[in-house]
């Protein structure tokens, strides 16, 4: 059982994700956002055997998948019949990368050259700021999610100033004997103060600032 203290919450603006256009580079695109974003081996080897000249099975790397969460289109910034440069978002944070494909044109293409490399978020792409209330919100929501599929079991707890702002548990302490996560109440305001801030660097998430 994995149990550990979320340590993000997902503060992305609302964007509406562009079409990749139907050229053989954007095909391409489309293709390996859907095989990454699956993570289904079966649809990974798929993307390989159709769209590369000699298909390296596992190419999409499985870790990568894990940490990122999967990627989200946000901006096209070229698009030629054969070649495609792509702004994609971490569905787990708020980082950003940049994606290249060039292809061959036939049919199905073929991928000639293919970079992936993080970036800095760019200036008209910045993420929203949230309200407090959304950003708590968005908090629980993502760690039920994370706890619906087996991959965050533990308790979390949101502080400023020393008031709780957020204190909840998700999943089993032990899941063969079907024990939940207890709740452990951190007396915050009886603490001194060194101590109190640890026990908030400890289980406080890191907010990012709010309206």
């Amino acid at each position: 059982m994995r149990h550990a203290v979320l340590a993000c919450v997902l503060a992305t603006s609302v964007l509406a994700q562009p079409a990749a256009p139907q050229t053989p580079a954007g095909t391409v695109l489309t293709a390996w956002v859907t095989a990454f974003n699956s993570a289904d081996p079966a649809v990974i080897r798929a993307f390989d055997e159709t769209y590369r000249p000699a298909p390296p099975l596992g190419q999409l790397d499985p870790g990568l998948r894990q940490q990122t969460g999967g990627f989200t289109l946000l901006r096209l910034d070229k698009s030629e019949p054969t070649s495609i440069v792509a702004v994609l978002q971490e569905k787990n944070s708020d980082r950003v990368s940049r994606i290249e494909f060039v292809v061959s044109a036939e049919d199905p293409p073929k991928i000639l050259r293919q970079t992936l490399r993080p970036i800095p978020r760019p200036a008209d792409l910045q993420v929203q700021r949230m309200t407090e209330a959304d950003a708590l919100a968005a908090l629980s929501a993502r760690a039920g999610e994370l706890a619906d599929h087996d991959q965050f079991s533990g308790a979390v707890l949101v502080a400023r100033h020393g008031k709780v702002l957020l204190h909840k548990v998700w999943g089993h302490a032990n899941r063969e004997a079907g024990t939940p996560v207890a709740l452990v109440v951190a007396a915050l305001s009886n603490l001194d103060p060194p101590a109190a801030s640890r026990v908030v660097d400890f289980f406080t998430l890191r907010m990012p600032a709010t309206r």
